[in-house]
């Protein structure tokens, strides 16, 4: 943790010139507050200066905060912005660096009136939120280790539960199950809501499981992970119940040839957009031209949705240490949707897959 506060200060000194001495970094975000605490709480703010990091936080959280974190200091508060006062005065603080995303407008206009109060600048730039979401995308080998756990814990609870999928479950029931069997084996949680949607419903490529009942022939698409320690996993399958027609067959095998290929392209030095062009090139040249809407993949770390965005237009180049997706579809509305998708670890040279489910058309 401590090493990671000296590069974000590191990082924003030589990126944007500035000399942080007497500026005061605050931090209020739930995952980037986690990020660099290591702490797991609904509140709190981690404040950095070059000469001391803090973390301040409430009575709920704070006899667990002087066990977990060590590199900070602890402070107990009634009152954060009294407490920020007293950081800001010691240090002699001038100017303050505050986070431009997930920052409602009400909580920033307040932060902004506190410093005015006390004869601080807050540097209206976009510069603390880019600089924390460059370092998220750079992995630890701490927080792989966690992403890989979150993996297997989904993985587990996926095989399990496709096993006790029978004709008449509703896409509810199985999500339920889905749910309580990866909490049940060290998830803190799911790591977003899951997606189990059949038949037309698998067109949505982000739909909400109802109390439709699976029926033979239906494509089932699932896309599911596991939160374990703060870190998400991420993946898809669909699969076909009793049987596949023809066509849901072809689709599912051009599907599965794009994502090979992009995956093919992943490394170190590639540009996004250059990965999902060949992933989309496969579709758009088949007889579904048009049904793959969305993007590529994503980074996955605290957010199962972070930096990288591997989109048609994204001009952010693979490093290595990032964790991302990548997650062709088709989606024909009133019939279908398919969607394959594998988390991999970015190395120097191609890609560590975390993902370890076939993607051989399974059918139950």
């Amino acid at each position: 943790m401590e090493e990671k506060i000296n590069s974000l200060i590191n990082q924003i000194e030589a990126k944007y010139g500035l000399d942080l001495k007497d500026t005061a970094l605050i931090v209020t975000s739930k995952n980037n507050r986690l990020y660099f605490s290591g702490l797991n709480s609904t509140d709190g703010t981690v404040v950095i200066t070059k000469a001391s990091a803090y973390l301040l936080i409430d009575f709920r959280y704070f006899e667990v905060a002087r066990k977990v974190v060590k590199h900070l200091q602890v402070t107990l508060i009634t009152d954060v912005f009294e407490s920020l006062r007293k950081i800001l005065k010691k240090h002699e603080i001038k100017n303050a660096l505050i986070e431009n995303e997930f920052v409602s407008l009400s909580k920033y206009k307040r932060c902004r009136r506190f410093l005015n109060n006390l004869n601080v600048n807050l540097l209206e730039e976009n510069i603390l939120s880019p600089a924390i979401n460059d370092l998220r995308m750079i992995k630890t080998q701490s927080e792989i280790k966690k992403i890989k756990t979150a993996q297997e814990i989904a993985e587990l609870a996926f095989n399990r539960v496709i096993n006790e999928i029978k004709i008449g479950m509703t896409e509810k029931e199985i999500a339920a199950r889905l749910d309580y069997i990866m909490i049940k084996n060290g998830a803190m949680c799911a790591a977003f809501d899951t997606i189990v949607v059949s038949g037309e419903n698998s067109s949505l490529p982000h739909g909400t499981p109802s109390n439709k009942k699976i029926e033979k022939g239906d494509f089932l698409l699932i896309d599911m992970g596991a939160n374990f320690e703060g870190y998400c996993s991420d993946m898809t399958r669909t699969l076909a119940v009793t049987t596949a027609t023809q066509e849901q067959r072809t689709a599912y095998d051009i599907v599965l040839k794009a994502q090979n290929k992009a995956l093919n392209c992943v490394r170190c030095g590639i540009k996004c957009k250059d990965i999902d062009a060949v992933a989309r090139d496969v579709i758009e040249k088949s007889e579904y031209k048009g049904k793959f809407g969305h993007a590529l993949g994503h980074g996955v770390g605290l957010d199962v949705h972070e930096g990288p965005t591997l989109s048609y237009k994204s001009e952010q180049i693979l490093q290595k240490s990032m964790v991302v997706t990548i997650e062709p579809g088709i989606y024909i509305e009133g019939k279908f949707g398919i969607r394959t998708e594998d988390m991999v670890l970015v190395q120097s040279e191609g890609y560590d897959n975390f993902t370890n489910i076939t993607k051989e058309l399974i059918i139950i």
